[in-house]
């Protein structure tokens, strides 16, 4: 397995504990970077705040489109 599937890999847990919360928001990755597309126009950020806690993230961009709606880049 090569580094980029390695990084990927160690957001599985993270990823898993966001699809039984929020199923709407998935995994996107640009590269070595990982994103949640939460397909919605409005967060709420005291979920982003449990995650970031829980699990030693760090939100390093936030971008906003139509189409993916609110996404957050993330790196532990």
């Amino acid at each position: 397995m090569d580094t980029e599937n390695d990084n990927l890999v160690s957001y599985d847990d993270i990823f898993n504990f966001i699809n039984e919360t929020k199923p709407d928001w998935e995994r996107l990755t640009d590269g070595d970077k990982v994103k949640i597309k939460t397909n919605e126009h409005a967060v709420k950020l005291e979920f982003l705040e449990q995650l970031k806690k829980k699990y030693d993230l760090r939100v390093t961009e936030v971008s906003f489109s139509d189409y993916y709606g609110i996404v957050f880049s993330i790196e532990r």
